[in-house]
């Protein structure tokens, strides 16, 4: 009987440790998914910010392309008007001069 008490007690002890050792890994386990969740969710705030910011520089960069377009065409309308003025003026004068 002393002998399987012991045997009995043996186990439980080799049983608890193993519980033990179980239950730390499973609470390592779950600080790694803790910290990996966390590490996920800061990447995500991170690219989200990066996309935001990239998306009002764009958006920056097309409004200053649009200026400048807008300047363009507008210089270009003085220029094709002078351009219409002078070929009228010289139709007019080749009209008269006939």
């Amino acid at each position: 009987i002393e002998d399987a008490n012991s045997q009995v007690n043996m186990t439980l002890g080799d049983a608890r440790d193993e519980s033990n050792r179980m239950i730390e890994s499973a609470r390592a386990q779950a600080s790694i998914m803790i910290d990996n969740t966390e590490v996920n969710r800061m990447a995500t705030l991170q690219a989200r910010e990066i996309i935001k910011s990239a998306e009002n520089e764009a958006n920056e960069i097309r409004k200053g392309a649009d200026e400048y377009a807008r300047d363009v065409l507008y210089n270009l309308e003085g220029v094709l008007a002078k351009a219409i003025n002078t070929v009228q003026h010289g139709r007019e004068m080749l009209e008269t001069s006939r």
